[in-house]
């Protein structure tokens, strides 16, 4: 078995390698010696980070025998918790790290997602998940702790590649658009609820377009308000909504006969129930003039046909994002 020290440096090699290979693919005649030397500064920060942490919520008996597990090795082995969680935060098994957030595997089976004041509604999202929509393999939330500003998401592991780092040939392709295909239907088809939002639940669309308008300046005329409030509908269906549809969210895994498979889908922190355009608004928030990659070529039949309505949202935005200061 692998020492731990022999584990750290499996994991920074297979992470330089990554930036090594995308830097590559972006630019082949790139000074490789420019990539390392972020690499290396990336990895100062990483080992230099101290998650801001205080008072610690309860924890369920279920959660404390996983983190004894992954602290200890040993699940009897009544630890402080604090100090559990403080250990297991400094990790060397990072899956991912991004500003201000990170992905730790801690077994086999599980992971915990750690960051500041990122959104909680991810934990009573997945479980409706697995009751109402059981063909979309999800996560399994397994419990939400926080030390201070810090807060500590447990769930259960999605093995295999992100669908970026996979993206093959068409036949692969295809196979995966119509696997994506039923789970989003699956998903759309849930019972609306209320609609999220940051501050408090509303129920109909006109009141989220209200929302949407809140932030207009004072000196934008009434008319142009109206006008554009005129622009958004108010009869679209509401419907469960993932909110972050981009290959990197997307699990995958090598199958029999050269084919792949779908995994899972990760990361729902952005999910809800929205007016049903919003899920392909929400994609192409990530598509930059710059995407070469063909995903958008294959989105799926069950978010598509909305283009009018994210044009509007985008002249919505653009007026916003100008006029308030």
């Amino acid at each position: 078995m692998a020492s731990k020290e022999g584990r750290a440096c499996l994991n920074l090699n297979k992470s330089v390698l990554r930036l090594i290979r995308s830097a590559l693919e972006k630019d082949a005649s790139i000074d490789l010696e420019i990539v390392l030397q972020k690499s290396c500064a990336r990895t100062q920060r990483m080992a230099r980070r101290k998650w801001p942490l205080g008072p610690m919520t309860a924890v369920s008996p279920h959660l404390e025998s996983i983190l004894f597990r992954a602290a200890t090795g040993d699940e009897s082995h009544k630890a402080d918790i604090s100090q559990c969680i403080e250990r297991l935060a400094q990790s060397d098994k990072r899956i991912w790290e991004g500003f201000e957030r990170a992905i730790i595997q801690l077994t086999d089976h599980v992971v915990v997602k750690i960051g500041q004041d990122f959104n909680h509604d991810e934990i009573p999202l997945l479980p409706l998940l697995a009751q109402r929509a059981p063909s979309i393999s999800a996560p399994r939330a397994l419990g939400l702790v926080t030390l201070g500003q810090t807060s500590f998401m447990f769930m259960s592991f999605i093995r295999g590649d992100t669908l970026e780092k996979q993206w093959l040939n068409d036949k692969q392709k295809q196979a995966i658009q119509t696997t994506l295909n039923h789970m989003l239907l699956s998903l759309r088809s849930i019972s609306f609820m209320f609609l999220r939002t940051a501050d408090k639940s509303i129920y109909t669309e006109a009141e989220f377009n209200g929302l949407l308008l809140s932030s207009t300046n004072p000196r934008i005329p009434p008319g142009y308000c109206k006008w554009l409030r005129s622009l958004l509908k108010e009869d679209h269906r509401i419907v469960l909504t993932y909110g972050d549809f981009h290959p990197r969210n997307i699990m995958v895994v090598d199958e029999l006969g050269g084919n792949i498979g779908v995994s899972g889908i990760i990361d729902w922190e952005m999910g809800g129930f929205y007016p049903e355009y919003w899920e392909l608004l929400k994609a192409f928030n990530t598509r930059a003039p710059t995407d070469t990659i063909d995903w958008w070529n294959y989105l799926l039949d069950a978010i598509t046909g909305y283009e009018r309505d994210v044009a509007v949202d985008r002249l919505v935005e653009t007026v916003i994002r100008c006029y308030v200061k």
